[in-house]
């Protein structure tokens, strides 16, 4: 779970909490046990983001980190999130596809943005914004 905040969104829903919920991370998760997971996570998920959503009304989420590559998991988690937003306006778009979206870079991502930090910390003068 989260080491610092127990029972946040990461604390409840990020790859730390499968494995200790299941007792074993979802890779090796199968058949009803991957699907039981997978919906919780979703679950878990669509509670946070119908909270963004109410907060900012993004035009668009995307997700990153290892739960996000798990194998089914941006449907169940787009159609909780049409449940959790029962009657918001816009809601039909917030069902679609490119509503909730996984991040482009993938595991990648982190590494990226250290290298565009490393760039603009070498560079003379002020730190861009």
């Amino acid at each position: 779970h989260c080491p610092f905040h127990g029972d946040c969104l990461e604390g409840m829903a990020g790859g730390a909490a499968i494995t200790a919920r299941w007792g074993r991370p979802a890779e090796q998760l199968g058949g009803d046990e991957l699907r039981a997971a997978l919906r919780l996570e979703a679950a878990y998920l669509a509670a946070g983001l119908g909270n963004v959503v109410y907060a900012i009304a993004p035009q668009r989420i995307v997700i990153g980190g290892g739960v996000a590559g798990l194998p089914g998991l941006f449907p169940l988690v787009r159609a909780s999130l049409a449940k959790t937003l029962a009657g918001y306006p816009g809601l039909t778009e917030h069902a679609a596809d490119d509503f909730v979206v996984p991040a482009a870079l993938g595991s990648l991502a982190g590494p990226a943005g250290a290298l565009v930090l490393a760039d603009r910390a070498s560079r003379p003068g002020p730190f861009p914004s």
